[in-house]
């Protein structure tokens, strides 16, 4: 997730056991409200620390080759940069998410220079969050992520929109509504 905890989940039995009453404490798990059991959000301790890197600026598109700069709070700390594409939602396994590093080729003050991949195959177009780590004696700190739209110009069907916009239409398109 954008703030660096795992959302696991789906593959468990209808927690209505197909509309007959089940209280799933009888089974020792948490009763859920009826929610989907199989759920569950993960938060690992170094999304509790009050420690984690900052990123106070990023570009909000970029396209492949590119060189661009970053702003964060700790760019003397910061050892690791990685683009993680954000993973498909309908998919039991995506094959389509990666995650690349990004070498750090200048510093300057709070200022990162950074360089996208040269090939489209490394980094292809979508949704991407950025985060910048740090190592620590108690182990690795990530930020939370900036997001990064990764373009390739070269198409001509890509459209400019956001993610909010692209969230809307696929409300609709699942609906059937149109606004």
């Amino acid at each position: 997730m954008a703030d660096g905890r795992v959302m696991i989940g789906g593959h468990a039995p209808i927690n209505t056991a197909y509309l007959s009453h089940i209280s799933l404490e009888d089974f020792g798990l948490a009763p859920n409200d009826g929610r989907d059991p199989s759920f569950e959000i993960y938060t690992p301790p170094y999304a509790m620390r009050n420690d984690r890197p900052t990123i106070l600026s990023a570009p909000e598109q970029l396209s492949v080759g590119d060189s661009f700069t970053i702003q964060v709070d700790q760019a003397l700390d910061i050892d690791k940069v990685l683009l993680i594409r954000r993973t498909v939602m309908t998919h039991l396994i995506d094959g389509d998410q990666r995650a690349i590093e990004l070498p750090v080729k200048a510093r300057n003050g709070r200022n990162l220079q950074l360089e996208m991949p040269g090939k489209q195959s490394v980094v292809p177009a979508g949704q991407y969050m950025l985060f910048v780590s740090k190592s620590t004696p108690e182990g690795r700190v990530p930020s939370v992520s900036a997001p990064i739209a990764v373009v390739n110009e070269a198409f001509q069907c890509q459209g400019d929109a956001t993610m909010a916009q692209l969230d809307q239409d696929m409300l609709e398109l699942l609906t059937g509504a149109s606004g």
